[in-house]
């Protein structure tokens, strides 16, 4: 290192000065800084020393500027003096000369020299200098009026190679040093006679610098060839004495963080040496770290929560209690000044470094460099983010930071500021995010023009993809607004009916043509299934995909597809006799397509499960529509995978001069081949052909619209293989085509491989491959970690899990819906979902039962219904038996309980406790009626308590009156909601409770039960409007919740 630039221990953010040592050119400049300008530091020379030898180390005395101690390669430590000119040097001499490693000066005038190691001599040499400059006039020039040389107040480490040593500041008589390839070890100095330590054995024992604003914790680095650091916490060590090692306690523990190769290898493969480690003495736990090419690196760290409870497992076998350390960021210092210069070729190598004095209150820390040309930079680190927090509705709380004032007349200041995700334009989510996505779109499209580029031809799913994606080019960025807008889709869908009705759902994200067409299918797939369209005798083929039909199975777990009680599975034949019987029964035509298959009827239910099979009509309909507001070549290419080749070529007729080339090369293929679709003609060896196959190729290859691309596939290569294995095609349509125009083998090869390239990708338009199978619950799982889309894949396999099979996944998938709806506050949307989901479970085969009412009263012990239907003894109860009921009432729900006074216990399957007597006689306390819902607990006139009839368990108390919750109430037991002090505080507040005590006379709400949504505390409803009539906050001793704010 040729220079060493250090910030004085003395500076403040008014006056600051620095040092820079030259230690192989004997030269140190005191200097002190006059004003800082951006990067650019003005600065004038206060003094210089110019007599000593050769550097090791140095430090500055922390309690007097003018003095700084240096290790010198003569084997001798110094005290000079630099404020002066005078080149005053105050010799500590040795016993056997040899190198001074590390040096460092304590608070109480301690001077710690550590040097290389010597048989039978103590490597680590403490002086009081107190005893040599005891008389010193600072007033004269120099050392005047010292005293002769002393010996050492201390010597320690016994042939030991001391590389590093520093002084903890709030502990004057304790220091830190590092023994060369055995440990840290940390001294006491007060406990003499013995070398009181404690030990922590490492490697990493040069450039230790302790936090100054927790000497807690110091770091220490590796020597050469390495580059890492441990942070270490000196609280968690046991004395290392003679004592200790005697008893069986040597081992130390290990460091509270380590950083393993925290700087990059350079471009010629040498690994860095870590020539500086400091930290910054104006935050906690900040630190540089600079190594020998010049990276430099600022870490900052910080301590993890750990709860009460939990930290006392956080303990060390030696009982010390250690504190959790992580890395909150870091910042390549070399990197940011890279960015931040015009030219970075001109930015020189990092030399030295130290953190310059700065107003903690602002928030931003400074650094001063050295560079190797010798110039000074003032480099400002990144301030720290602002505190943020987002809600599951999509607004973010931003905590902002403001600078101090000019004049310093005060400290920064911090202001809250509230983003929500609002619109320009309110309306549905999906026009809010079309316009987003144009957003993007339109600078991507800006970015390609400028750069020359020329987008590529993707896959439909890449294109789908793209254009879904809110990522612009370099540069581009969203509104806040904009970008929290995209995170509340879901909540939003949600708001606007996303649920079980297909069209509603296919309108609702219109946005995304995959989602769109995702619920357009599933409309159809419902459609047919509708009134058993899809059943034939014991066979349910409702929501089944081409895969599954072509192989002509129904699943890995059919049996719920299956109506007859031994479950066997059908043939071959069985499965192919009910698609006839189902195509009959729907009024399908015949097959045309490929004569030689031996399937048609699967083929011909394949093509109606991807929308083919359309009448004559209808394909008219469709390709005006196509011709209107899509593309020509769209509705030419539907035209012809239809089997209307004539058709096509009218309507490319009608286009621009590039389609008529596409409608030339489809007239010349429909001459060629007036049977299209039935051979493929692969081996046609005529010249003519195989030119004209050429040119049609050439042009598909330069072709940008994919439809065009499939019609000159078909031209150039006279197969409709070609057409098939054009990706850009959306899936249905290559489906499609290979239904109709591929053999029985490569259709079955086609459908295995797409289908499982689908479910890999997570792809949505695979469902017309999977249909709802276990194969779409694998699909949907990949799409998931894809799109962090639950919401559709739970209300999509709604339609078929548990009705035609199960799967664990899809239960996740649900409980995470519904806990999503709940925090969003769609309560009543997530009690549709239920509900629904459970008609739409019991269609047909009744495989679970109905979903109770969302809002009911249960035990809170047993979280059993109390209403129940009187379908067991219709006749009334004998009156001797009233006595022996007891009086019972309802709670809410587990967490509703008032006082704590619960017993832990689980119900038996059927909800009742065999030994509860209530349990034997609640049978016959019924309604007279046979199938009457009458509440299943029932209290008598003067009963004193309530239970759950079926654990027999009390409910809650009221906590006004502490008496259990119960339909009977006792108005005399609440006459403690007025003391003098509140009457005093409110003279109202009596008139009030006897206004509402007349009132409940005649109320009948006044008996019923109010629990608080916060805290969750229960009340008799007339005690409750009494109490809130006059208090906030509820009167459960302890609680502090404002159940009436």
């Amino acid at each position: 290192m040729d220079a060493v630039v250090r910030y004085s221990p003395h500076s403040t953010p008014s006056q600051q000065r620095f040092l820079i040592l030259k230690p192989t050119r004997h030269t140190l400049k005191f200097h002190q800084i006059e004003h800082i300008k951006g990067p650019y530091i003005k600065y004038k020379q206060l003094s210089q020393h110019t007599d000593f030898s050769t550097v090791r180390a140095f430090d500055w005395s922390p309690t007097d500027e003018a003095v700084v101690a240096v290790g010198l390669s003569s084997g001798e430590a110094a005290l000079l003096r630099v404020d002066d000119n005078s080149n005053a040097v105050l010799s500590f001499n040795f016993k056997n000369p040899r190198p001074c490693n590390a040096i460092g000066l304590g608070v109480k005038g301690h001077l710690a020299a550590g040097l290389d190691k010597v048989r039978n001599d103590f490597c680590l040499n403490i002086w009081d200098i107190h005893q040599r400059i005891a008389g010193w006039d600072r007033a004269a020039k120099g050392w005047a009026s010292t005293r002769p040389r002393s010996e050492p107040l201390r010597k320690l480490a016994p042939s030991e190679t001391i590389s590093s040593l520093r002084f903890f500041s709030q502990s004057p008589d304790t220091l830190v040093a590092g023994v060369k390839g055995q440990c840290v070890r940390i001294y006491d100095l007060r406990e003499y006679p013995g070398d009181a330590s404690i030990q922590f054995p490492t490697h990493c024992t040069h450039n230790i610098s302790i936090d100054t604003q927790d000497e807690n914790y110091f770091a220490s680095a590796s020597g050469a060839g390495e580059s890492t650091i441990y942070v270490w916490d000196r609280r968690a060590g046991m004395p290392h004495t003679a004592a200790t090692l005697s008893s069986g306690h040597a081992s130390q523990p290990g460091p509270v963080l380590e950083f393993h190769h925290c700087l990059e290898v350079s471009e010629t493969g040498s690994p860095p040496s870590i020539w500086s480690v400091r930290f910054c003495r104006f935050r906690r736990g900040v630190f540089g770290v600079l190594s020998s090419q010049g990276q430099l690196r600022v870490f900052e760290m910080a301590k993890e929560y750990v709860p009460p409870a939990s930290r006392g497992n956080a303990a060390e076998p030696t009982g010390r209690q250690r504190q959790l350390l992580y890395t909150k960021r870091s910042q390549d210092v070399h990197q940011l000044s890279l960015a931040r210069h015009e030219n970075p070729a001109e930015v020189q190598r990092i030399e030295s470094f130290d953190f310059m004095a700065s107003d903690p209150t602002t928030g931003r820390h400074r650094l001063v460099l050295y560079r190797v040309n010798g110039s000074l930079e003032n480099f400002e680190l990144h301030p720290d983010p602002p505190l943020m927090d987002h809600s599951v509705l999509g607004d973010v709380m931003v905590a902002m930071s403001g600078r101090p004032p000019a004049d310093g007349s005060g400290a920064s200041t911090t202001s809250l500021l509230e983003i929500r995700p609002v619109e320009s334009k309110p309306g549905p989510i999906a026009r809010a995010l079309e316009r987003i996505r144009a957003k993007v779109h339109a600078a991507r499209d800006k970015e390609e023009q400028v750069s020359g580029r020329s987008r590529p031809v993707l896959s439909s799913r890449e294109e789908r993809l793209r254009n879904l994606d809110v990522v612009g080019p370099p540069g581009f960025r969203l509104d806040i607004k904009e970008a929290l807008l995209l995170g509340t889709a879901e909540r939003r869908r949600a708001e606007e009916g996303y649920l079980f009705d297909c069209a509603v759902n296919a309108r609702i994200v219109s946005d995304d043509p995959g989602l769109r067409g995702l619920w357009r299918w599933l409309r159809g797939a419902e459609e047919k299934a509708r009134d058993g369209g899809m059943v034939y005798r014991h066979l349910d083929l409702s929501y089944l995909g081409v895969h599954y039909i072509w192989r002509a199975q129904l699943g890995p777990t059919s049996s719920r597809r299956i109506k007859t009680e031994d479950g066997r599975q059908p043939t071959k034949e069985e499965f192919i006799q009910a698609v006839q019987a189902i195509g009959k029964r729907q009024r399908r035509s015949q097959f045309k397509g490929i004569p030689t298959t031996k399937y048609p009827d699967l083929r011909l239910l394949g093509l109606a499960i991807c929308g083919w099979i359309i009448s004559a009509e209808q394909f008219e309909s469709e390709l005006r529509r196509m011709q209107t507001h899509e593309s020509r070549s769209r509705a030419a290419a539907w035209a012809m995978f239809h089997g209307y080749p004539k058709r096509a070529i009218e309507v490319v007729l009608q286009g621009d001069d590039g389609d008529k080339l596409v409608a030339m090369a489809l007239a010349a293929f429909n001459n060629r081949h007036a049977g299209l679709g039935h051979d493929d003609h692969e081996n046609d060896d005529n010249d003519d052909t195989g030119a004209w196959s050429a040119l049609c190729n050439e042009i598909r290859e330069q072709a940008k619209d994919p439809w065009s691309k499939a019609i000159l596939a078909l031209v150039s290569t006279q197969a409709w293989k070609a057409v098939v294995a054009e990706q850009s095609l959306p899936l249905r349509d290559r489906v499609g085509v290979a239904l109709k125009y591929l053999e029985d083998d490569e259709l079955t090869d086609f459908l295995d491989a797409v289908t499982r390239d689908c479910v890999e990708q997570g792809d949505i338009e695979g469902i017309v491959l999977t249909g709802l199978s276990e194969e779409a619950a694998d699909l949907f799982q990949n799409y998931i970690i894809r799109r962090s889309d639950v919401q559709t894949a739970v209300l999509v396999m709604s339609h078929a899990i548990p009705r035609f099979f199960d799967d664990y996944r899809f239960y996740h998938w649900r409980v995470a819906y519904c806990h999503r709806l709940e925090m969003y506050g769609l309560h009543l949307e997530r009690c549709l979902y239920t509900q629904q989901h459970s008609k739409r479970s019991l269609a047909g085969r009744g495989l679970t039962r109905p979903t109770p009412r969302q809002i009911t009263i249960r035990c809170s012990h047993c979280d059993q219904s109390v209403v129940e239907v009187a379908d067991v003894d219709p006749h009334p109860t004998d009156a001797g038996d009233d006595d022996a009921l007891a009086t019972a009432a309802v709670a809410m729900d587990a967490s509703f309980s008032s006082t704590g006074d619960t017993v832990d216990g689980a119900p038996t399957s059927s909800g009742t406790h065999p030994g509860n007597p209530l349990t034997q006689i609640r049978h016959r306390r019924r309604s007279s009626t046979p199938g009457v819902a009458v509440v299943g607990v029932v209290a008598a006139a003067d009963a004193a308590e309530a239970l759950c009839p079926r654990c027999g368990r009390h409910l809650p108390r009221c906590g006004v009156c502490l008496s259990w919750l119960g339909p009977g109430i006792n108005q005399g037991q609440a006459g403690g909601i007025i003391n003098d002090a509140t009457e005093a505080a409110n003279p109202e507040a009596r008139n009030v409770l006897e206004a509402t005590n007349g009132a409940a006379a005649e109320d009948v709400m006044a008996r019923f039960l109010n629990f608080c949504n916060r805290c969750h505390h229960g009340f008799h409803a007339l005690h409750a409007r009494q109490w809130f009539a006059v208090h906030r906050m509820c009167p459960v001793p302890r609680c502090e919740c404002l159940c009436a704010p």
